[in-house]
């Protein structure tokens, strides 16, 4: 009797540690049950060579097949290499160097917290989508390569959607020999006068072109695959592969790339080429163009900015990579005027400031205000002195703006000329509210040597959370008329050392009125409302068309109303019959024949870049 006690007292354990562990494994974090990583291979970077210096190869993590990326480059004052492929998941990374073993080498950025290990001539580590590394060889501070884990597309889309135009209808060329902006120009025209169609779709190819200037249109979208490339061939000073005027809700989305050429034309100050950005947004005939994407994009070599902003609201940048072939004052993205704008996810390697914000001196708009950089990484050569943080008025004599509630949030720095660096005194305006969380100077600054290089003339409160420098020393000012109203340091790191007070971090701090050390928290700026001249200085006011008026008002008045009768006119044709359209299209080529007999010139011109030439009087 007592052995079958026993065996039924065994059976009840065994079933009821059967029911526990069957009620742990339904516990379980769903996270246990990886589904495989899909690893896809982007297409080539058109018209690149083959990197001679780096090898790249991927797998889904944890698995044995590895996939061959290739790696490209163009060389010129730096050696420029990229590799870029797409993964739904965790992949396994391996970077090759191709001339001899691996000594010492550059990885970034630390903010990832990940280092790979090393094997004679590889480094092999796990990334993620969205992530992007910077990766040298020894101490070459000149020759990166960027490689790029590009997150799946979603909502792409396809090149005979119903609201596609297919730019492959419109030009004869696609490699990039002829430059074919005429064609270009014709399918903007045909999406702007057609309904139902609002994305223009540019397939794998070389699209050669000048400066494509969208004047006073609305809803309208550019899709670049990823094996689209285009190729700007202007050689001009002030333009731009893409000028956004006065233009509400245009988007440039993709992963295509859009190449300034500036290795090709020789170098800003050669025979009279100058300055041109990648996307430009701003204004015109007093608009203020209102809202701009920028999601996915590859920029190469625009010898001012990949993507600047002269008097535009509501902008987002997304995940956009920027490698530049070199030259004296290259900026990553700049900001001349502007309100709620976000750049966030990006990587660029270029010659000077990383991430500006400034009053408009060069866009006739005056102040900047609630941009945030986030999430990014940054690599200067400091050509141009600078290339590290920049704010202020870029111009001495200009008649001021504010800077006001910027915010710099998980940066990483890692070769610059100055960190921190303030253009010019304040005239009119305040730079303050700016809020730098979690960002990393890994390098040591070749300009100044010291932390805080030129971080002046200070407003409102300025708040200084997780940095972290490798240098010590310099200076936080506020502005003796407008002091500093509240400093808060945490978590200040210098060379490793954790810092409690100015005099242990070799630094001063002058004109602030209150400063705050480790205190653990910080305040949350108000991000709209208030005047930035009000005494608590909390607020932050979006920037508006006022500043422009006042600067302008003589010359504002028939533009605008040139502009607003173009919306009407245009709004007029789509909501009329067909046949009315066409019966009026018929007259206005009637006129244009006329009209080209009497000014040759002008046959060239499309409609929306006309709108600009009533604004500007260039015709």
């Amino acid at each position: 009797m007592e052995k079958k006690s026993t065996r039924l007292r065994f059976s009840l354990l065994a079933l009821c540690a059967s029911i526990l562990l069957a009620i742990g494994w339904a516990l379980l974090p769903a996270k246990v049950a990886y589904a495989a990583t899909t690893v896809t291979v982007m297409p080539d970077m058109p018209g690149l060579g083959i990197s001679s210096e780096f090898a790249v190869q991927v797998r889904p993590a944890g698995t044995g097949a590895w996939t061959t990326v290739k790696a490209f480059s163009f060389t010129g004052s730096y050696a420029n290499h990229m590799a870029r492929v797409t993964a739904d998941g965790p992949i396994d990374v391996q970077i090759t160097r191709l001339a001899g073993n691996i000594g010492t080498y550059s990885f970034e950025p630390k903010r990832y917290s990940i280092t790979p290990a090393v094997s004679a001539n590889t480094l092999t580590f796990t990334a993620s989508p969205l992530q992007k590394f910077a990766i040298s060889w020894g101490s070459n501070a000149d020759s990166w390569l960027t490689f790029v884990v590009e997150p799946v597309e979603t909502n792409a889309p396809g090149p005979s959607d119903a609201n596609v135009v297919n730019i492959a209808n419109f030009v004869s060329d696609n490699t990039g020999a002829t430059d074919v902006y005429a064609g270009i120009d014709k399918a903007i025209n045909y999406l702007l006068e057609t309904p139902g169609k609002s994305i223009l779709y540019f397939p794998d190819g070389i699209y050669r072109t000048h400066s494509v200037e969208l004047n006073l249109v609305d809803n309208v979208s550019f899709y670049f695959s990823a094996g689209a490339r285009i190729v700007w061939d202007e050689n001009s000073w002030g333009s731009n592969i893409f000028r956004v005027s006065g233009s509400n809700n245009v988007k440039f989305y993709g992963r295509g790339i859009l190449d300034g050429t500036f290795r090709v034309h020789g170098g800003r100050g050669a025979s009279g080429i100058g300055w041109w950005d990648g996307i430009n947004m701003t204004h015109l005939s007093g608009r203020i163009s209102n809202g701009l994407t920028v999601d996915g994009i590859w920029f190469l070599d625009t010898p001012n900015s990949p993507m600047r902003t002269e008097g535009g609201n509501n902008a987002t940048f997304y995940n956009t990579k920027y490698i530049n072939y070199g030259g004296i004052m290259n900026d990553n993205i700049v900001v001349y005027g502007g309100s709620n704008i976000t750049f966030d996810e990006s990587i660029g390697l270029a010659s000077d400031d990383s991430w500006s914000a400034h009053t408009g001196a060069w866009g006739g708009f005056t102040s900047t205000y609630n941009v945030t950089f986030s999430n990014s990484t940054y690599i200067s050569k400091g050509d141009g002195n600078h290339g590290g943080i920049a704010y202020g008025c870029n111009e001495a004599n200009y008649e001021g703006g504010d800077v006001w509630g910027i915010t710099y949030r998980n940066l990483s720095i890692p070769q610059f000329g100055q960190t921190l660096d303030a253009f010019n005194s304040p005239v009119n305006g305040k730079y303050g509210n700016f809020l730098f969380d979690n960002v990393q100077f890994t390098g040591s600054s070749t300009m100044t040597h010291t932390a805080f290089d030129h971080f002046v003339n200070l407003s409102g409160t300025v708040i200084l959370n997780n940095m972290a420098f490798k240098d010590t020393g310099g200076q936080i000012a506020g502005n003796p008329s407008n002091k500093i109203t509240d400093l808060y340091i945490n978590n200040l790191k210098m060379n490793g050392t954790a810092i409690n007070s100015a005099a242990q971090g070799g630094f001063t701090i002058t004109d602030a009125n209150n400063v705050h050390w480790n205190t653990g928290s910080y305040p949350t700026f108000t991000q709209a409302g208030a005047d930035p001249g009000a005494s608590d200085d909390s607020g932050v006011q979006p920037a508006d068309l006022r500043q422009l008026q006042r600067r302008h008002a003589d010359e504002l008045v028939e533009p605008v109303r040139l502009a607003l009768r173009h919306g009407r006119r245009r709004q007029r044709q789509r909501e009329r019959p067909r046949q009315e359209r066409q019966s009026e299209r018929y007259g206005m080529e009637r006129r244009r024949r006329h009209d080209q007999t009497l000014h040759p010139a002008r046959s060239g011109q499309s409609r929306h870049r006309r709108n600009g030439c009533k604004a500007y009087g260039c015709e």
